[in-house]
C-alpha cells in the first residue's frame, strides 16, 4: 500500500479514536465529510484535506 494511502487512513483512524476517547458517537443521519483545499494540485503535490464527522454526545 502507498504511503499516502497508509497517512489517509491513519488520518481517520486518528480522527474516529478521538472521538472514542472523549465519549461521543457518530451521528449515523449525518455525513462525513472530506474537502481537498487544492484539488487541483492532488496528483502532483501535496495537499491538505480537511476531514470532519457528524457527532452526537453520548448519554
Amino acid at each position: 500500500m502507498e504511503k499516502h494511502c497508509i497517512g489517509y487512513l491513519a488520518a481517520w483512524d486518528a480522527l474516529y479514536s478521538c472521538l472514542v476517547t472523549h465519549d461521543y458517537e457518530l451521528d449515523e443521519s449525518g455525513y462525513c465529510i472530506e474537502w481537498i483545499h487544492n484539488p487541483d494540485k492532488l496528483l502532483v503535490d501535496l495537499t491538505e484535506m480537511t476531514l470532519a464527522l457528524p457527532l452526537a454526545k453520548m448519554k
